[in-house]
């Protein structure tokens, strides 16, 4: 194959990954947006924290493998599934611009690029332990400004293969750094 012709071809595949990165960085906004809708029109309907969710009609609300039981439950729950949909939305942000970047003249090794895949490497990392920081910090908020007693349980998590992704994320800069390096001394020359 040509060198044009696989230029054109990674350009036409990072235009594609480029609006598949967007789209899911959008669902991950509007997926932020619904959470935050649903959980502002059980105050408006004035439910306090201890207020039940589900009925004795076999509904419950389950997030990550721990039944919800009231709505001071959901809303630690449901902060660390924000958490998590807010880094996979910067995370999906950063590699459109990746993308974005190969699709302009068909090269990946920048210096640019390596950088934004180490921001992504560093975001998977955090994403191993941040959400279970922040629902304990949400629900300790809430025990502390809530007039009244609430149930509810954090579980505090290191999750060690998100960590092992990051670090592979990590790897690849190097790679990508090494590979910038080598692209621009070869651009020198010519």
């Amino acid at each position: 194959m040509s060198k044009t012709k696989l230029l054109t071809k990674i350009q036409a595949s990072s235009r594609k990954a480029s609006a598949l990165s967007k789209i899911i960085a959008i669902i991950c906004i509007i997926g932020i947006v619904v959470i935050f809708f649903a959980v502002g029109t059980e105050f408006i309907r004035g439910k306090e924290l201890t207020s039940p969710v589900g009925n004795d009609e076999g509904f419950f609300v389950e997030v990550d493998d721990v039944e919800i039981t009231n709505l001071g439950n959901m809303i630690v729950a449901l902060a660390e599934v924000i958490s998590e949909l807010a880094i996979l939305c910067i995370g999906a942000f950063t590699a459109t611009k990746i993308f974005n970047a190969i699709a302009e003249d068909g090269i990946p090794f920048k210096n640019e690029n390596s950088k934004r895949l180490k921001f992504i490497g560093e975001l998977i990392i955090i994403d191993s332990f941040a959400p279970s920081i922040i629902s304990a910090t949400v629900g300790a908020l809430m025990a502390v400004f809530s007039k009244s007693e609430l149930d509810y349980s954090v579980t505090m998590n290191v999750d060690l293969g998100i960590v092992v992704i990051g670090m592979f994320f990590l790897l690849l800069t190097n790679i990508f750094s090494y590979g910038a390096k080598i692209q621009q001394e070869n651009d020198d020359m010519v």
